[in-house]
């Protein structure tokens, strides 16, 4: 990034991808710092819709995914950084994901399916 503020609304490459773009309905949370959490409504719209376990992917994955799913465990989430759906440089990527087990776990893409049952006794842990 070298100094430059990434995703800026207007800019090149800012738009989302046809893949991630939402469904009917579906709320979009737009953030303007590094945590998805501050200065949004994004606690109130999950808690709403009753949901305690987050899949966060990303860029960047040292700051912008690190900060939402710090905030995210604070907040009394279960918090999941799906480590092949965000990006970094390739050091900063690996270190983040490998210093923080007790902020968060790392599954990637393809673990999801086989880790739910593992993540709902997590979740009834924490009630």
């Amino acid at each position: 990034l070298r100094g430059r503020i990434p995703c800026i609304e207007g800019t090149p490459g800012v738009e989302t991808l046809p893949c991630a773009r939402e469904l009917p309905g579906e709320p979009v949370i737009v953030k303007h710092t590094f945590d998805g959490f501050l200065g949004t409504d994004l606690d109130a719209v999950l808690t709403e819709r009753g949901i305690r376990h987050l899949l966060i992917a990303g860029l960047v994955t040292s700051t912008c995914v690190l900060f939402t799913a710090a905030t995210a465990t604070q907040r009394g989430y279960l918090a999941s950084v799906v480590a092949d759906c965000c990006s970094d440089r390739a050091e900063a990527h690996h270190a983040t994901l490998a210093a923080y087990p007790f902020v968060f776990d790392t599954p990637t893409s393809d673990e999801i399916g086989e880790r739910r049952a593992d993540w709902e006794a997590d979740l009834d842990r924490m009630t």
